[in-house]
């Protein structure tokens, strides 16, 4: 036991480090702090082997405050469930009460809930390969997700994107608008108009709702 609560620690550490800065404030916050709460540790031990643990418990946390079953003053830090968020002090506190209030609903649901990941932002870096596929090939594109999740990758030709001064693509009218720095000399070759899609096949083990 000792050992897997090592291991999530040191996840937790590396998802405050490396995955939530720059992306969500709150949960590198409440991450940084679970490292060394072996109590809360032991609440997120009882997710499937395998899953990205930290997104699972979070998840988790943020589904039962939009049940709004509990008006815990957690739920004041939450864009989505406060609007706007009116939460003052440490999260962490309240995350705390919270997550050892509710531990046997968030044990169900990291038990039998997998992390579904949907990252439209790589898209970004899919456009200029998709392109150059159908450049060389000459031939309208076909397009198989493997991990699929809900299937958001899949449309990649419909959302908007921004590459700073590399240009704007895309569908300008998009409520999905995909920001991306460019590095180096090296400018990827995107066309105005995007490639014609003929398919698109989502493959999962537990899909959302894949178009």
């Amino acid at each position: 036991m000792q050992g897997q609560l090592e291991n999530l620690s040191n996840q937790f550490k590396y998802f405050s480090e490396k995955v939530y800065p720059g992306s969500s404030p709150l949960y590198q916050q409440l991450a940084a702090r679970i490292v060394e709460d072996h109590e809360i540790l032991s609440v997120a031990s009882h997710s499937r082997k395998g899953e990205l643990v930290p997104n699972l418990l979070f998840a988790a946390v943020h589904f039962l405050l939009l049940q709004g079953t509990t008006h815990h003053y957690l739920s004041s830090f939450f864009p989505s469930v406060s609007h706007p968020p009116s939460g003052n002090g440490d999260p962490y506190a309240y995350f705390r009460s919270f997550c050892l209030e509710k531990k046997d609903d968030i044990r169900h649901l990291i038990s039998t809930k997998r992390v579904q990941t949907n990252e439209v932002q790589r898209c970004a870096c899919l456009l200029p390969a998709f392109a150059l596929v159908a450049r060389e090939s000459e031939r309208v594109l076909s397009v198989v997700d493997i991990g699929a999740s809900a299937g958001l990758n899949l449309l990649w030709d419909r959302y908007g994107y921004d590459y700073g001064p590399g240009g704007k693509y895309g569908n300008a009218d998009s409520p999905v608008q995909i920001p991306c720095t460019l590095r180096g000399q090296q400018k990827p070759r995107i066309p105005q108009v995007f490639p014609h899609v003929a398919s698109r096949v989502g493959i999962d083990l537990n899909p959302m709702g894949c178009p």
